[in-house]
């Protein structure tokens, strides 16, 4: 069926309170379907450094590694020692984390300390790849 026809088609059912049959060979219009492109099936922005992983370290880490050798306040460092960071924020030992550090011994010190799903968290965000 040509789309001029089943706009007409469209228009004169809309007149007599009748619906439209549907045109098998037009494309599904419905609003649930997978390729509507609602944004409420899109769920929420994957976490970066901005917007997630520097509060992060802001909170659990940067007392102590906020300079020198371990400056947790900058992408840089924590890209270095990703591996490390990701062993031992982890919750329960990580794939190729052989106990050293051990699996929830960081972070060190006087706290606060994260819950198990902040853990998870982070080290979803290291394994995504440290987005920015």
């Amino acid at each position: 069926m040509s789309r001029l026809f089943a706009i007409a088609l469209l228009l004169a059912s809309a007149c007599d309170g009748e619906a439209p049959a549907p045109d098998a060979g037009a494309p599904s219009t419905d609003a649930g379907s997978a390729d509507s492109g609602s944004m409420e099936d899109a769920g929420p922005p994957p976490d970066t450094w901005e917007t997630f992983a520097a509060d992060w370290f802001a909170t659990y880490c940067n007392e102590c590694h906020d300079g020198a050798s371990r400056d947790y306040t900058t992408l840089t460092h924590v890209r270095r020692d990703m591996d490390r960071i990701r062993c031992g924020v982890s919750p329960t030992t990580a794939d190729g984390c052989g106990g050293s550090p051990a699996a929830g011994q960081f972070p060190v010190g006087p706290g606060p300390y994260p819950d198990d799903a902040s853990r998870e968290r982070l080290v979803a965000w290291l394994e995504a790849g440290l987005p920015e």
